[in-house]
């Protein structure tokens, strides 16, 4: 099997905090709006022209085929902020649950490692009937 690494640019700041700040939940909310919860997921093919949107510190909706599969890590990702990049590994091209993620910052050409942050189930969104 083929590995392919994904990189992510996270597009929302997110900090170390127990909620996401307001502006945040907002858009969390505007995503989801008018779409209802499936059974999660454990991996996903994602859409690679369409970028992932970091909600807060634990999650992450990415886009394909009309849904949205919104992932909450593991444990909290508070070393992912606006300026870094997520990194994967995924075989196939495919993000799963127990696949470490790798925060690093690319800009400077320095490629700075901030560890690792790990996916948890995928939980799919699709617009309600």
């Amino acid at each position: 099997m083929r590995l392919r690494t994904i990189a992510l640019t996270a597009m929302i700041a997110c900090g170390a905090q127990a909620q996401p700040p307001p502006g945040q939940a907002r858009e969390f909310d505007r995503i989801l709006a008018g779409r209802r919860a499936e059974a999660p997921v454990r991996c996903i093919q994602p859409d690679l022209s369409a970028r992932p949107i970091l909600l807060d510190g634990r999650a992450i909706a990415y886009f394909r085929a009309g849904k949205v599969y919104v992932n909450r890590f593991e444990q909290r990702c508070p070393q992912l902020i606006q300026t870094r990049t997520l990194i994967t590994t995924g075989v196939q091209g495919r993000l799963c649950r127990h696949d470490p993620v790798r925060v690093v910052d690319l800009s400077g050409g320095g490629g700075v490692g901030y560890g690792f942050c790990t996916f948890g189930d995928f939980v799919p969104y699709a617009k309600a009937k």
